[in-house]
């Protein structure tokens, strides 16, 4: 054999081969070339490619409907190469997989030892956990895992995209993002990092995170560890990582006692609402984890103490001392304010929605649908509903046109 034969060739380089499939699906579900991807470095994304024979796949959402195209979803396994379920776990079987909502044909079952009756895997689903979207020329996308995607303060966030970033960083070398709800009532996201060398570089952290993720992202503490806890089979440890200390760690700086009352009043709140034991008047509130949700907090909290802040004057004065200087003080004054009723101007955005003159303005509205649990009392909610539309004077708001004004 001539030994050239043995050498790299450019014009026909060896195959790359992406082939994708949980152990329920029979190893191998989707398969993509990533050959060209590769030689050309011009594909970030993580492609699995599409359905091999006999397979099916759908990316369905929480309501198990198909998603758009580029929409993020679960991706689902049909055909038949699928299992029949997990071995004496009938509860979890019955959960990973479900009946087939898009097959019409009649839904048959039968007997498998150790897992009672099963549905035919052609008549059913596997429910894979992983999130993924289909691409415009039909290749799926992985995009993580769903039980990493957790929604904090109302923002659908996937903590891998975070840890992506994280470990970007020249000095760290691990990183795995939580959403921590050890503050009571308050979920928060927080970082676990094993940095290379330098072991304070939190403050360089949360800087190099702004830069590249939206606010809401960015973790509200950071722990520095020599090494993450790893289970017997070498995976992370979630439930072992160690909760953020109370202590102040967070700023590389010296604290400075407070020197007025107001400081003092504010070293309070803060402490209280960021769940630290000591912090300084030339602390910054973001850099300590406080966020525009704790903010209101401390607003609320310096009202009755006295003090009149704003959350303007928070996010533009972010340390004691300089917010002290700038905050009022005033005497709570407690009025009752009853029902307000009778004529009213209408305000500029109201004009501006009845001078586009829609044809069906009752239409002009947003939707939500609310899952409620069984327990649901519909006569307390009733009261709650009342209770709003008296505390809340614009919820009574009634239009009356005359003549061509409203």
């Amino acid at each position: 054999m001539d030994d050239r034969s043995h050498c790299y060739n450019l014009a026909s380089p060896p195959l790359l081969i992406n082939g994708y499939g949980p152990t329920e699906a029979t190893v191998l579900a989707t398969m993509c070339d990533l050959s060209k991807l590769v030689l050309e470095d011009t594909q970030p994304q993580q492609l699995i490619g599409k359905a091999l024979g006999n397979v099916q796949t759908y990316i369905l959402d929480g309501e198990v409907q198909p998603v758009p195209i580029g929409v993020p979803g679960e991706l689902h396994i049909g055909g038949v190469g699928l299992a029949r379920g997990y071995l004496n776990r009938p509860d979890l079987t019955a959960a990973k997989f479900i009946t087939h909502p898009f097959n019409k044909l009649e839904r048959l079952s039968y007997e498998v030892p150790h897992l009672g009756e099963t549905p035919r895997p052609d008549f059913a689903l596997y429910k894979t956990g992983d999130l993924a979207r289909y691409l415009p020329d039909g290749n799926i996308e992985f995009l993580g895992r769903i039980d990493n995607q957790v929604k904090v303060r109302g923002f659908r966030i996937e903590l891998g995209e975070i840890e992506t970033v994280l470990i970007a960083h020249p000095q760290v070398s691990e990183a795995v993002v939580i959403d921590s709800d050890d503050i009571p009532g308050y979920k928060r996201l927080v970082a676990y990092v094993v940095t290379r060398s330098k072991p304070e570089i939190k403050n360089q952290l949360r800087s190099f995170l702004k830069q590249k993720l939206p606010d809401y992202m960015v973790p509200s503490a950071f722990v520095i560890l020599d090494a993450l806890p790893l289970t017997p089979n070498g995976k992370i440890d979630r439930r072992g990582l160690p909760k953020p200390d109370t202590a102040r760690h967070e700023l590389e700086k010296d604290i400075v006692a407070p020197r007025t009352e107001s400081e003092e009043i504010l070293a309070k709140i803060w402490c209280e609402v960021l769940h630290l034991e000591q912090i300084g008047i030339h602390d910054n509130f973001f850099e300590l984890g406080g966020d525009s949700i704790l903010s209101i907090q401390i607003i609320f909290k310096a009202k009755l103490a006295g003090l009149q802040l704003s959350a303007k004057q928070i996010f533009q004065h972010q340390t004691i001392a300089e917010l002290a200087a700038v905050t009022n003080v005033t005497q709570t004054v407690r009025a009752e304010q009853g029902l307000v009723t009778g004529l009213l101007p209408l305000t500029p955005i109201q004009q501006w929605f009845f001078a586009q003159n829609f044809p069906e303005p009752h239409h002009f509205n947003q939707s939500l649908l609310l899952k409620v649990p069984q327990t649901l009392d519909p006569n307390l909610l009733s009261q709650v509903v009342q209770q709003l539309l008296l505390h809340h004077d614009a919820l009574r708001l009634r239009f009356v046109q005359s003549d061509s004004d409203w």
